[in-house]
């Protein structure tokens, strides 16, 4: 970053009233002398503990105590900016930013009175690094409706309850657990302070990582009370700053009638890993650990699981519902409850945001629950071929270069002047890979780069990325078979395709792979296929497709291979030919669509399967079945019965068969 001072001037006029005051709080933070990689949390930290004094001037947070506020008339500019805007969508907003030097990106706010050339920009990893997007509300509000059913006729129990939102954030369950409760048991347009003082004291129980979300928890509920004087015992007791994985839960019970809430989103492993502090990480695993993928909400499940005495309810990535490294957890619900609701929401209900799909669960203590996981049901003929099919096993891996905590030093642009002379080569990316195809590399990989204290990186032997001829698309919905270009060296946003062991040619697996049939088959087995937002195409899921061998026996299945192997040769010279030219776009649905059609045909399906995966998506040649019927004779070059034809068959002499078209 760069410290050297400039003439300091205002902030420009073209910024916003927000964004100014925004600009306005971070070069406070630069002149407090804060370290760059604390800047974006002391930014957050100051503008909602300003907004939090100015909304509840009268609730002190022991958290606060030793925090340097803003200046008194940044505090009132920011109150002005803010005014109506909620504390908890701006907390989770701050989240999305960084300080750093300025460069020529959208959305850079200028930081013009520090004198420094700084700017506050857009920065995404720290909001996924806490999995922090909260629940809207519309959601927050139904699942609680449904969580608190059983007390709804019974209003002495219902104002005995205790509930527990074991990573509450900014408080909304908890607020509209208390919304319901008083709006059930107050007369109408009448509030009962006493209850309601009662309910935060004795009945509401919260817990977070995050003290400044704490802070915010206890605020939204004693604004949602609108009651006045000192606030009750229990909001400061009962909603408290700690880990809701590893530390004691609040008040006197280990044990809640209701345990609800959103607990945070992530993996410990893979792409999407959550960037945990290694000690903390080794301390979740100890305790939750253990059984299928490890996971933070995994975690949180099995822990609401012990705390709920009667109901928990909780939102969950859909794939808690369905993957088979959760199946051991879903057993351990089911054991101890029943399912009231396992409801899909998918993923628009986070208006946007990069979230997983998600469900709502509702299990109880009892056996009244009818509800089941979500399970996918299948045509008939697709379990017939995933009886018939083999795996790929070993044939498509994850080696890819994982570029650790390293990234930007470890790849970097090929017009980086920097390291030209060092041991860089070109780095495929999955951007860069599309079926038959593949555009030349935009990055290069740093081989020479040594990993400094703390520092991790996986660069696998030069010889296993020379076996993978072509890669497959991780970041998709289905899977992207392309050839690699110019470069052996790839990224883990790519899969590995290694050439078959049994003798069969591995542009057979391309075409099959980018077919039709097996998008159909993947989409319909693999529920996330269906989220708009970096949906993912994992190794487990390709080793579950049903891979079926032509019999080289049998001319017509011997044909409709070799008509495989030409069609996809033939595709991928043409996408070679047209990368300086204008690509034959009729050609090359042609070719598809035979490959399609023997595709069908070696896997021996009939009209049924034909209908279901050619409706799935719009028949993109429109033909009709005759015509497909046409488009297969002419790929294996089969005799038409209706044809005066001696029944001759034009297929390839057998000595050819595994040979790769030229």
């Amino acid at each position: 970053m760069n410290l050297t001072r400039a003439a300091a001037g205002p902030v420009p006029a073209s910024v916003s009233q927000r964004d100014g005051s925004l600009a306005r709080v971070a070069a406070w933070t630069v002149e407090q002398g804060v370290a760059v990689d604390e800047m974006v949390e002391t930014i957050r930290r100051a503008v909602v503990v300003a907004l939090l004094e100015s909304r509840s001037p009268g609730l002190h947070h022991p958290e606060l105590a030793d925090l340097t506020p803003v200046p008194a008339d940044i505090a009132e500019d920011l109150g002005r900016a803010f005014r109506d805007v909620e504390i908890g969508e701006l907390a989770q907003k701050l989240l999305e930013w960084e300080v750093r030097d300025a460069s020529s990106c959208v959305g850079e706010i200028p930081l013009a009175e520090t004198g420094l050339p700084l700017v506050l920009a857009p920065a995404q990893t720290a909001r996924r690094n806490r999995g922090a997007y909260f629940t809207p509300t519309p959601l927050v509000k139904a699942l609680v409706q449904r969580a608190l059913a059983p007390w709804q006729d019974d209003p002495a129990g219902l104002s005995q309850l205790t509930i527990l939102d074991p990573a509450c954030g900014d408080g909304r369950f908890l607020v509209e657990v208390a919304r319901q409760i008083w709006l059930r048991l107050e007369a109408p347009g009448s509030p009962d302070p006493t209850l309601r003082r009662r309910v935060i004291d004795r009945c509401l129980f919260g817990i977070d990582i995050d003290p400044l979300s704490v802070c915010q928890a206890r605020a939204a509920l004693w604004q949602a009370a609108g009651l006045l004087g000192e606030p009750p015992e229990g909001l400061l007791g009962h909603l408290v700053t700690a880990d809701g994985l590893l530390d004691e839960t609040p008040g006197d019970s280990s044990r809640f009638d209701l345990v609800i809430g959103n607990p945070p989103f992530g993996s410990f492993s893979g792409r999407g890993a959550l960037a945990l502090d290694p000690l903390l990480k080794r301390r979740y695993l100890e305790a939750w650990g253990g059984s299928g993928w490890e996971t933070l909400h995994g975690m949180f499940l099995k822990r609401a699981l012990e705390l709920a005495n009667h109901t928990l309810a909780l939102v969950l990535p859909t794939q808690v519902t369905h993957l088979q490294g959760y199946a051991e957890l879903r057993t351990a619900v089911t054991d101890r409850m029943s399912l009231h609701e396992v409801l899909d929401h998918g993923e628009a209900v986070f208006r946007g945001e990069a979230v997983a799909p998600v469900v709502t669960l509702i299990a109880r203590r009892d056996r009244a629950g009818v509800a089941s996981w979500v399970e996918t049901k299948l045509p008939e003929w697709v379990r017939g071929v995933r009886s018939r099919g083999e795996s790929l096993g070993r044939l498509v891996g994850d080696p890819g270069v994982h570029t650790g905590n390293c990234a930007r030093r470890l790849v970097v642009d090929f017009d980086d002047g920097e390291f030209d002379d060092g041991d860089c080569v070109g780095v495929l990316e999955g951007r860069q890979v599309h079926r038959y195809r593949c555009q030349p590399p935009a990055r290069k990989l740093r081989l020479d780069y040594d990993a400094g204290e703390g520092e991790y990186f996986t660069i696998r032997p030069l010889d296993t990325y020379r076996r993978a001829r072509f890669v497959i698309r991780q970041t998709a919905r289905f899977p992207i078979v392309g050839p690699k270009h110019t470069t052996e060296y790839f990224r883990n946003s790519l899969l590995a395709l290694f050439e078959p062991d049994n003798g069969y040619d591995i542009f057979y697996l391309v075409g099959l792979l980018n077919s039709r049939l097996l998008r159909y088959l993947y989409t319909t087995a693999v529920r996330e296929s269906d989220q708009a937002s970096f949906p993912q195409v994992k190794v487990g899921s390709l080793r579950d497709l049903p891979i079926i061998w032509p019999d080289l026996d049998d001319d017509q299945q011997r044909g409709a291979y070799e008509a495989i192997l030409a069609g996809v040769g033939r595709l991928l010279e043409l996408h070679r030919v047209s990368e300086d030219s204008s690509p034959p776009f009729q050609q090359f649905l042609q070719l598809e669509e035979q490959i399609d059609e023997c595709v069908m045909l070696i896997y021996g399906l009939g009209q049924t399967a034909r209908d279901d995966v050619f409706s799935s998506t719009r028949d993109r040649l429109g033909l009709g079945s005759g015509d497909r019927e046409r488009v297969i004779r002419q790929a294996v070059k089969a005799p038409n019965p209706s044809d005066e034809s001696d029944g001759s068959c034009d297929a390839p002499a057998p000595d050819r068969l595994m040979s790769r078209p030229g």
